[in-house]
């Protein structure tokens, strides 16, 4: 679900996890290995045993603001997801 057709990317990808809760969120985003520029971003809702239950994914266009561009590797989840 979360492939990207393109030759070199960058993947980075965070769990939010807690303790007193069996199912989990993580957070993945696909990076051009080239550029460092956002590709694709996914919210995903995992089940206790890690399966896939729900997911919201975005393109680039989703998270560029006016000159600032794409959000690249290097800024991570604090330039995807302000909170």
């Amino acid at each position: 679900m979360f492939a990207i057709p393109q030759a070199s990317v960058l993947y980075r990808d965070t769990v939010l996890v807690v303790s007193s809760v069996k199912g989990f969120y993580s957070v993945d985003a696909a990076y051009d290995s080239s550029t460092h520029g956002l590709l694709k971003s996914a919210l995903m809702l995992h089940d206790d045993t890690g399966h896939v239950v729900a997911y919201h994914l975005e393109d680039s266009e989703a998270f560029e603001c006016d000159g600032c561009g794409a959000p690249t590797y290097e800024e991570g989840l604090n330039r995807l997801y302000r909170g």
